[in-house]
């Protein structure tokens, strides 16, 4: 008698209906990070605090704002901008897409507040300080976690625009703007990076010279340096509240030799930033190998595509033609998408290097006021506002350049990608 395997049906039992309910997927638009929510969080807090400091404030006021009105009010106002811009998109869910940048500004918030509850329970002994501490950091870290992921704004985040020139439906059409976008912002950041090495080198150099001068010569510099940092630090241990600390320390007899201290200290610290401006560069050209890597790679498979399609439209529509097209732009897709994360690099670490350029930029600044200063008081403040216009007039003039892209379609798209480039 030979065995015999009986199968048994897969299914539900007899009697019953089985009804399976497809859940459908959401919707999700990425939105570009917006800093306000967080930067209005953080204002809010610090003013508060110094009005309880100098006696403005009850303690249950200032707990009252610290705890419930403020975080009620931003929270409240940014979901609700949330809830908006969900209806306006007709989405289900809306994801902030922040960058390094957000990521590091919220975590200096986090960090700021806790070393605020520190300073203010400097008394109550040394565990019980540390355990306040972390138990700020728990629950203000959460809560700026939470609006992080609510702050947006009403910028659709996206690698590429391309509705701007009539919205090219051919995906060989995409494939030439994709890469010209492309081949543009790899140009133009080369360019710029170029420009910041050399200013860095060229500054930093002249900042550090003039340091190594003053701490050479026969001037008592080392001990107003030191005179002029324990002020500092009397002045933010100062338990009167911050501005009062800054008037008092502002109001201060200033002389000479407390001039050429700052102006030591602030020589320094300029060739500090121009110095990590040039170190970053090694970094930059090893992202950038790879990023033209992929883009001439591309370039190249998108050629032979424009050669395939061109013999298409001659009269010559063969399968064997037809596969190789779609091959060929198949290609085209992955050798730009590979290149895209790395380009966004690129632009990340280009913003980083024009963080600490400009900083670099305006200590030196600072230290040519400062100097100003050991001639006439008239000529720092003449100083001042001759950079202050220099400044604002070139502000001014590329919110106008920019206002004039944005109106001309056939820029609309590269000057979008720069501004989500200058946003991250």
């Amino acid at each position: 008698m030979s065995d015999q395997t009986v199968a048994s049906p897969v299914g539900p039992p007899p009697g019953k209906i089985q009804i399976t309910i497809a859940q459908p997927e959401k919707k999700v638009v990425h939105l570009t990070f917006s800093y306000l929510p967080i930067a209005a969080d953080f204002v809010l807090r610090w003013a508060v605090l110094e009005l309880w400091v100098v006696d403005w404030l009850s303690l249950w006021v200032f707990l009252a704002a610290q705890f419930v009105l403020i975080p009620a009010s931003v929270l409240g106002v940014t979901l609700y901008r949330e809830e908006q811009l969900r209806a306006k998109h007709r989405c289900d869910v809306v994801e902030a897409q922040g960058s390094g940048w957000s990521a590091i500004f919220t975590l200096f918030v986090v960090v700021t507040g806790v070393f605020v509850v520190f300073s203010l329970f400097n008394r109550a002994g040394g565990l019980v300080q540390i355990l306040l501490s972390l138990a700020a950091f728990g629950v203000y870290g959460f809560y700026n976690l939470v609006l992080y992921f609510a702050s947006v704004q009403d910028i659709v985040w996206r690698s590429m625009e391309y509705d701007d020139l009539d919205g090219p439906d051919d995906p060989e059409d995409a494939n030439d703007l994709r890469i010209a976008i492309m081949e543009t912002e790899i140009h133009s950041i080369s360019h710029r990076i170029e420009a910041y090495t050399l200013e860095s080198a060229l500054f930093g150099a002249l900042a550090f010279s003039g340091f190594t001068t003053l701490i050479s010569s026969e001037k008592p510099i080392m001990a107003g340096v030191h005179e002029l940092v324990n002020s500092i630090v009397a002045t933010w241990n100062d338990n009167a509240g911050l501005i009062t600390a800054i008037r008092n320390f502002l109001s201060r007899p200033v002389s000479d030799d407390t001039l050429f201290a700052a102006i030591t200290v602030e020589t320094l610290v300029c060739a500090m930033f121009f110095l990590l401006v040039i170190g970053s560069r090694l970094r930059f050209y090893s992202v950038l190998k790879k990023v033209e890597y992929g883009v001439k790679v591309a370039r190249a498979w998108n050629t032979k595509e424009e050669e395939a399609l061109n013999i298409k439209l001659q009269g010559n529509p063969s399968a064997e033609l037809q596969l190789r097209l779609e091959r060929l732009t198949r290609k085209v897709g992955v050798a730009t998408s590979q290149a895209e994360p790395l380009l966004a690099d690129l632009i990340t670490m280009a913003r980083y290097m024009w963080v600490f350029r400009t900083l670099g930029v305006v200590t030196f600044m600072v230290i040519l006021t400062t100097s100003a200063f050991l001639l006439s008081n008239r000529l720092a403040l003449a100083f001042i506002a001759l950079a202050t216009l220099g400044y604002s007039y070139a502000r001014i003039a590329k919110w106008v350049h920019d206002k004039r892209s944005r109106n001309n379609g056939f820029f609309a798209a590269l000057h979008r990608r720069r501004s989500r480039a200058s946003a991250a």
